[in-house]
């Protein structure tokens, strides 16, 4: 994919369907906004920065301010990714799929995502769903080794959740959801 990289004004990416290790050849595509990288072979979320704001002619800035990846939807399912890294880079993103991978945790590296509103985390090997995006409203968990669902009872914009072929007992935690 490192040709890509002639094009910095692509806004639409997909690359999915391929035997991609890593997607740092796409740091210099500062308007992407949609990004399908499903079926390779990644093992890192995301794994490129933009620009750090010093030349303002491929940095994405609002007067002085660095202020970030314009990057909005971003599916890396179908992957070979076992962690999360940290998403700080990617404050912009409204919808992130990484379904079918081999994640274990997500720890802390999506709480600065306050914009995220879908995250589809099915058939992965979440044992814990501590680290859960403030504000998401769409959350997909199925499929993982889930048994206790008490930290989502914070996500007071939730509207929907699919947790099913989980190791749970009980949903009453999800009672303090109030629009779910």
């Amino acid at each position: 994919i490192s040709g890509l990289s002639k094009f910095q004004h692509l806004q639409q990416v997909d690359v999915s369907k391929g035997k991609i290790q890593s997607l740092a050849a796409l740091r210099d595509l500062h308007g992407l906004y949609v990004l399908d990288a499903s079926n390779n072979e990644l093992v890192e979320v995301l794994d490129f920065e933009t620009p750090d704001g010093s030349n303002s002619e491929t940095s994405w800035t609002g007067g002085e301010c660095y202020i970030g990846s314009p990057l909005l939807k971003a599916n890396l399912s179908h992957n070979q990714i076992f962690r999360v890294r940290d998403l700080s880079w990617f404050k912009r993103l409204v919808q992130l799929d990484l379904s079918n991978n081999k994640i274990q945790e997500i720890g802390d590296s999506l709480l600065n995502l306050t914009k995220l509103k879908t995250l589809t985390l099915a058939n992965n090997n979440l044992k814990t769903c501590e680290g859960m995006p403030p504000f998401v409203q769409n959350l997909d968990l199925a499929a993982n080794a889930l048994t206790d669902l008490s930290p989502l009872s914070s996500l007071i914009d939730l509207q929907s959740i699919v947790v099913d072929k989980n190791r749970l007992v009980r949903l009453e935690e999800l009672s303090e959801c109030p629009l779910l």
